[in-house]
């Protein structure tokens, strides 16, 4: 597992942002071996799943490989509970990447990454993993059948709450304010989309997250997909 995941680090290729910086070839090269990297996950060695997730988390930019994922048995999002910071990381990371090519798994990955939901507020879980559940719900809210379930989960009111708090740092933050366009944007009765406009959201978020998705530059510490952003302002 070391050694995949060092190729797979070593594999990343500009351009090819939309594999999570990997060369497709050489993520393909491994999908013969997702049964078994799945079996890992459910391993009493702590140690060996956590691995195996971290894995999975890469190899899961694949359409093919997700689908295997989130289809396969064991499936690692329903077998594996995660205790520590380090372990919701990949586990959410995971997460993320099914969610882009598994629609029909949006309600079982949503169930599963409630545990931190309920703490996006909170200072204490560290701004890497806030920054991951943010763009793993971004994944979900683009989903036009699944937006439903989403305003009436209350997300995107605890998105622009965390968006709109002086003290919330850029990866902490990441792609907030998209996500509750995707969820509120088409609304012009929500005070949130009227508040986020007067406050600046096409000047301050939309033109930047724009320029950087075409200059395959930084933006809140990761490099957004153009047809994230254009989204965005296709919504306002």
């Amino acid at each position: 597992l070391g050694r995949i995941r060092g190729d797979l680090h070593c594999s990343r290729a500009r351009g090819k942002e939309n594999w999570g910086g990997r060369d497709p070839g050489v993520v393909a090269s491994y999908l013969p071996i997702v049964g078994k990297v799945q079996l890992g996950c459910i391993s009493p060695n702590r140690q060996l799943a956590v691995a195996a997730y971290s894995v999975l988390s890469i190899l899961a930019v694949h359409p093919a490989a997700a689908r295997a994922v989130a289809h396969g048995s064991p499936c690692p999002i329903r077998s594996f509970v995660p205790r520590t910071p380090h372990e919701w990381h990949y586990f959410v990371q995971l997460a993320a990447n099914l969610a882009v090519h598994c629609p029909e798994s949006h309600h079982m990955l949503l169930t599963a990454v409630e545990p931190v939901l309920s703490q996006v507020q909170d200072t204490v879980v560290d701004d890497p993993l806030m920054g991951s559940v943010v763009l793993f719900l971004a994944n979900l809210a683009r989903n036009p059948a699944f937006a439903p379930t989403m305003r009436a989960s209350g997300i995107g009111e605890l998105l622009l709450s965390l968006a709109q708090r002086q003290d919330t740092s850029e990866i902490r933050r990441s792609v907030a304010e998209s996500v509750f366009v995707y969820v509120h944007g088409a609304d012009e009765t929500h005070p949130g989309t009227r508040q986020l406009l007067d406050d600046g959201l096409i000047e301050n978020y939309c033109t930047p997250l724009l320029r950087c998705s075409l200059d395959l530059a930084q933006f809140r510490h990761i490099v957004p997909f153009l047809n994230y952003s254009v989204l965005v302002l296709a919504i306002l």
